[in-house]
């Protein structure tokens, strides 16, 4: 493996080289942030449309609790999908792409890294749950290969840079495992810049925190939001949902309801365009104080049945941004 180092826009990322995977990552630690912004809520409608100018640092202002978008049994929530033309970024969001007891590598994931690889989005995103994990390390690291080795269509038509964020199969509460990912991927929560939008990826699984961002990492995530108040879209991805459906509920950032309520507010509040969450079998959307939660986790073997076939499908997000605003797709994978 071979490192180089890349100046992209205002954020300085590690860029690791393994085989033909460039991977995206790298820590940039900001001072915190003293006064947070009031909440943007963008217009309703089908394209999500861009905010006219971002806004104004200012006093933090307290909200209700965000209220649960309901949705009628047996149907998933519709992505906001419309046409849209010359999109200026397009990107893909995949997890839970790890391939279930008894196989080395997920047919499904190398699958969708085939269509990616046509499609060739500027960048993948990934929610965790990519491998099956293991507590011994040797193991572990051979786990990765083969993800590597799956991964590579990917780069069939160009150099698609992935950024993933680390989820419970990965690190399993193992500080080692957390050092195994940290080499692999150049860090455990980090962000970029790309075009007109800013990208955070956030790790729910720090032994002795899982299912929680608070301590370092939480004053991290508050200073790097207050420096992207100039970005046009704001992307998070994390590996376990704030707002779990199904069989998942307890098992995401619900089981600690302070810290995931103010992790909600503290997003609502710096304007996040969408929030990318992995932990489930499944797709979901929901809208929450003006901001959109996606959970997708179609992308290997293993789905949640119990969610039902509007939600327990493979697929993967394609994500689109422009001038007037962005769209997110979920694209079924036979």
């Amino acid at each position: 493996m071979a490192w180089r180092e890349l100046g992209l826009m205002r954020c300085r990322l590690a860029v690791l080289v393994a085989g033909s995977l460039v991977l995206l990552g790298g820590r940039a630690l900001v001072g915190a942030a003293q006064d947070l912004p009031p909440s943007t809520v963008p217009p309703s409608g089908s394209i999500i449309e861009a905010p006219a100018a971002p806004p104004t640092a200012g006093g933090a202002r307290s909200a209700p609790d965000p209220a649960r978008v309901e949705t009628p049994a047996g149907s998933a929530p519709a992505s906001p999908v419309v046409p849209f033309a010359n999109p200026s970024l397009n990107f893909a969001v995949l997890g839970g792409g790890w391939p279930g007891p008894g196989r080395i590598i997920s047919p499904r994931l190398r699958q969708i890294a085939a269509e990616l690889g046509e499609r060739a989005p500027e960048l993948v995103l990934g929610t965790g749950d990519f491998v099956e994990g293991s507590l011994d390390v040797g193991v572990l690291e051979r786990q990765y290969q083969w993800l590597f080795y799956a991964l590579q269509p990917l780069q069939t038509r160009r150099v698609v840079p992935v950024a993933f964020a680390p989820g419970a199969r990965e690190i399993r509460s193992s500080s080692a495992n957390a050092r195994v990912f940290a080499s692999y991927f150049g860090g455990l929560y980090y962000s970029f810049d790309r075009w007109a939008a800013h990208f955070i990826v956030l790790d729910t699984e720090v032994p002795g925190q899982e299912q929680r961002i608070m301590g370092e990492q939480w004053w991290w995530l508050v200073g790097d939001l207050y420096q992207a108040l100039g970005a046009r879209y704001i992307f998070v991805a994390l590996g376990r949902p704030l707002f779990p459906v199904a069989g998942g509920r307890g098992s995401g950032l619900d089981r600690y309801p302070q810290y995931r309520d103010a992790l909600h507010n503290l997003l609502r509040d710096y304007r996040v365009s969408a929030v990318f969450c992995g932990g489930e079998g499944l797709y979901d959307y929901q809208e929450r104080d003006g901001v959109r939660y996606f959970i997708t986790g179609g992308a290997g073997e293993e789905l949640d049945e119990t969610a039902g076939p509007s939600r327990a499908f493979a697929h993967y997000l394609w994500v689109r941004c422009g001038e007037r605003g962005f769209e997110v797709e979920a694209v079924r994978v036979g």
